[in-house]
């Protein structure tokens, strides 16, 4: 394993708030590449002393949902990280987006 957590839980996020967390890598890492599953709505900011920081902003909830009278709605988020010898590895959040 090469990160302390490969799953944090945001908790609960309103629609367009931005927000930014980290995953702490345990050692040092030879990274290539960081891929967001979604690069509308996550960004990484920097990736400096094993810290891995990433920016979220809390999509809008599908019409769709709020037309069934729900106003929250789960996702799950990835990066997939590339490192220099071909391997790769996913680290995932969840996200509870509310009005």
């Amino acid at each position: 394993m090469n990160w302390e957590q490969t799953k944090i839980d945001l908790g609960l996020v309103r629609e367009k708030q931005t927000i930014r967390f980290a995953y702490k890598a345990i050692k040092e890492l030879d990274v290539v590449n960081f891929t967001p599953s979604c690069g509308g709505c996550t960004t990484i900011d920097g990736f400096k002393n094993s810290v891995l920081v990433v920016k979220y902003k809390g999509e809008s909830i599908p019409t769709h949902i709020l037309l069934e009278g729900k106003t929250t709605i789960d996702y799950i988020k990835t990066i997939r990280v590339t490192y220099r010898n071909g391997v790769e590895e996913v680290l995932t959040f969840v996200v509870k987006i509310t009005k």
